[in-house]
C-alpha cells in the first residue's frame, strides 16, 4: 500500500517528466526554426540587445541594424517601413530580457547573434516547461486528495500544440 508521502513523490516525478517533455518539444521547434522567423522575434532580441547596452528601450527605440555586428538584423530589416523597425515589444516587462542578458553577452563574445536568438528561444522553452510543472503543482494544492488531477492538468497544458510552438 502506498503512503501519502510516496504518492506525492510519484506525482512530483510525473510533473517533472511532463515538464522535461514540454521543454524537449519546445526545444525541437526552437532549434528547427530559421532565425528571425516569427514576426516579433527581431524586436524581442533587439529589446535584450538594447538592454545589454544599459538602456531600457521604448516602443520608439530603433532595432539595432549594424550590418557588421548584427548582420541578421540588418538583412531582416531591409525594406521594412519605419514603424516596423522600432522595438514595438518594449511595453513588455523586462524580466525575461534581463534573464536574456548573459545570452546577449555570449552572442557578442562569439560574434554570432544566432547564439543569442537560439538561447532566448531555449530560455522561453524552459519557461514553458516550468509553467507545465507549476500548473500541476497548483492543481495538487487545489485538489489534494486526487493524485491524478495534477498530472492530467499538466498533461493538458502540454497537449496544447500552440503553447508548445510558442514555447519554442
Amino acid at each position: 500500500m502506498l503512503t501519502p508521502s510516496r504518492s506525492l513523490s510519484q506525482v512530483t516525478v510525473c510533473l517533472l517528466l511532463l515538464g522535461v517533455l514540454g521543454f524537449a518539444m519546445s526545444a525541437q521547434y526552437a532549434i528547427g526554426m530559421p532565425a528571425l522567423l516569427k514576426a516579433d522575434e527581431k524586436q524581442h532580441a533587439a529589446y535584450a540587445i538594447v538592454l545589454s547596452q544599459g538602456v531600457l528601450p521604448t516602443i520608439d527605440t530603433n532595432t539595432p541594424a549594424d550590418p557588421v555586428r548584427y548582420p541578421q538584423f540588418a538583412e531582416a530589416l531591409f525594406g521594412l517601413d519605419e514603424p516596423r523597425r522600432d522595438i514595438w515589444v518594449a511595453n513588455h516587462p523586462p524580466l525575461f530580457y534581463v534573464m536574456s542578458l548573459p545570452l546577449v553577452w555570449l552572442g557578442d563574445a562569439v560574434g554570432n547573434v544566432g547564439v543569442t536568438l537560439l538561447g532566448m528561444r531555449l530560455l522561453n522553452a524552459l519557461g514553458y516547461a516550468l509553467s507545465i510543472i507549476l500548473v500541476g503543482l497548483l492543481a495538487r494544492e487545489l485538489v489534494p486528495r486526487r493524485r491524478v488531477v495534477p498530472v492530467l492538468s499538466a498533461a493538458m497544458v502540454l497537449g496544447c500544440g500552440a503553447v508548445t510552438y510558442d514555447g519554442g
